[in-house]
């Protein structure tokens, strides 16, 4: 696996069916992003779009998030950053997929914050964070 730049974030947006009108369109989302992303000065190096992806739908190739595993593998972002938790993960097969690639997950509306090994080799989940 390739060494990774501390800044590097890819952005995961999926949408969902909203009673509420907007609140979780990929532009939405994407805006909240960047504007965390901004203020953290963090560069978001790509943006993976599961839009027409189902959350009831096992992950497989083909998708975005195994083009964004396959990435992550290849060292091209440090952090996955999400609007909350309930757009990234399914399971925690899928977070602990994240974690065991060595990248911290960020959300920007509450959920929580998976940090990379720290110097015992723990991964703890940390409170609520804003980034």
């Amino acid at each position: 696996m390739s060494l990774r730049k501390t800044n590097e974030a890819a952005a995961y947006v999926r949408a969902s069916m909203d009673r509420k009108g907007d609140r979780w369109t990929i532009e939405t989302q994407l805006r909240k992003i960047r504007a965390l992303a901004e203020a953290k000065d963090w560069e978001v190096v790509e943006v993976y779009d599961d839009n027409a992806v189902s959350a009831t739908k096992k992950r497989r190739a083909g998708t975005r998030w195994a083009e964004m595993l396959d990435d992550a593998r290849a060292g091209r972002f440090s952090m996955v950053v999400a609007v909350d938790m309930d757009r990234l993960p399914r399971s925690t097969k899928d977070l602990n997929t994240l974690i065991d690639l060595g990248l911290r997950v960020v959300t920007v509306d509450g959920g929580r914050r998976v940090p990379r090994d720290d110097a015992r080799g723990s991964r703890p989940l940390r409170g609520p964070t804003q980034g």
